[in-house]
């Protein structure tokens, strides 16, 4: 997903479901169906999915991420969690929530009309 700065949010994904699905539980400016391909080397990652291309590094855990760590893990059988994550709308059944906390460092982004070689942090 990509939040232009004038908030303008664009979905991209690699299939027609997926933007339906994903469109369905939150809200976007616009859908694009594109190739996604993720790549990892170590600790960095490159995510492409055009006209989209982001890199970062992930680091270690801050506070919050070592507090969430502290706590008993979720059982995704039991909970239904199953990787989703924040809030969903009455129609959609389950809890929601954050179960880790990483830092990052985004290196560069490109793409998405907004093309300034940087990331921001939420």
């Amino acid at each position: 997903m990509v939040e232009h700065a004038d908030g303008r949010r664009l979905l991209l994904v690699d299939t027609p479901d997926l933007g339906r699905f994903v469109a369905d539980t939150y809200a976007f400016d616009a859908v694009r169906v594109t190739p996604v391909t993720v790549r990892r080397e170590g600790f960095v990652w490159t995510v492409t999915a055009p006209p989209l291309e982001l890199r970062f590094t992930v680091g270690g855990r801050g506070a919050l991420g070592w507090l969430l760590h502290a706590g008993p893990a979720p059982d995704h059988r039991r909970d239904g969690l199953l990787g989703r994550r924040g809030p969903r709308p009455p129609h959609r059944r389950g809890p929601a929530g954050a179960v880790r906390v990483r830092l990052y460092a985004a290196d560069a982004s490109s793409g998405a009309g907004d093309d300034d070689g940087r990331a921001s942090r939420p």
